[in-house]
């Protein structure tokens, strides 16, 4: 499957990876299961998403409005969440800065990044101050 989604094991965190050719249908697919569960998705603090292995990415300006639109409903019942993006190439990092811009109407805490050693300090750094 090119978008994976798992829980760290603290459970406090919702990892996906994506991997290949991954579609916008894909990762609005993925968006929606933490939906199914609630409780689950109160207690998260972060996200960490990883498109290092996305070799291209298919994904229409609209396909980002549906994430943006997930990731809303979300919020409704997470607002405080912290999320980081790493997408190290040009493509990717383009478009999950769209998504980042749009995701901003969520109050979530978030930023893309190149490297999963910036994500990483990224995350440890919000963590720590709670954010």
């Amino acid at each position: 499957m090119p978008y994976t989604m798992s829980f760290s094991n603290d459970g406090k965190g919702v990892l996906r990876k994506g991997i290949g050719v991954l579609k916008g249908q894909e990762i609005i697919d993925g968006g929606l299961a933490p939906l199914a569960d609630e409780d689950r998705l109160r207690g998260l603090t972060y996200g960490r998403v990883d498109f290092t292995e996305v070799t291209h990415l298919e994904i229409t300006p609209e396909d980002i409005h549906r994430i943006v639109d997930t990731n809303k409903r979300m919020a409704k019942l997470n607002p405080h969440a912290v999320v980081v993006v790493i997408a190290p190439s040009d493509a990717v990092f383009g478009v999950a800065r769209m998504w980042e811009t749009l995701a901003d109407s969520t109050g979530w805490k978030t930023t893309v990044v190149l490297t999963a050693a910036e994500a990483d300090a990224w995350l440890e750094a919000k963590l720590a101050l709670g954010q």
